[in-house]
């Protein structure tokens, strides 16, 4: 793969991130469960909740073969 291909690939693999993360946000913000008089003007909250979806998004793009695992694993350390 070059690094063209790459970016390529990759470009595809995000188009749907920016709304599929603002949509969970809503949902999240919608659900109740986060009180926002709690929180100043700040960017405390908004990064409390792109951590949260983040994480759900990550459960959503697995690697899809189990030995991809391995190399998720290593690139997560840089």
């Amino acid at each position: 793969m070059t690094k063209k291909q790459f970016k390529i690939n990759f470009s595809e693999l995000i188009k749907d991130l920016g709304p599929y993360l603002q949509k969970k946000a809503k949902g999240l913000i919608d659900s109740g469960a986060v009180d926002l008089k709690n929180y100043r003007d700040d960017h405390r909250l908004p990064r409390i909740i792109l951590q949260t979806v983040l994480k759900d998004a990550a459960g959503n793009f697995r690697p899809p073969h189990p030995l991809d695992k391995k190399e998720v694993e290593n690139l997560s350390h840089f």
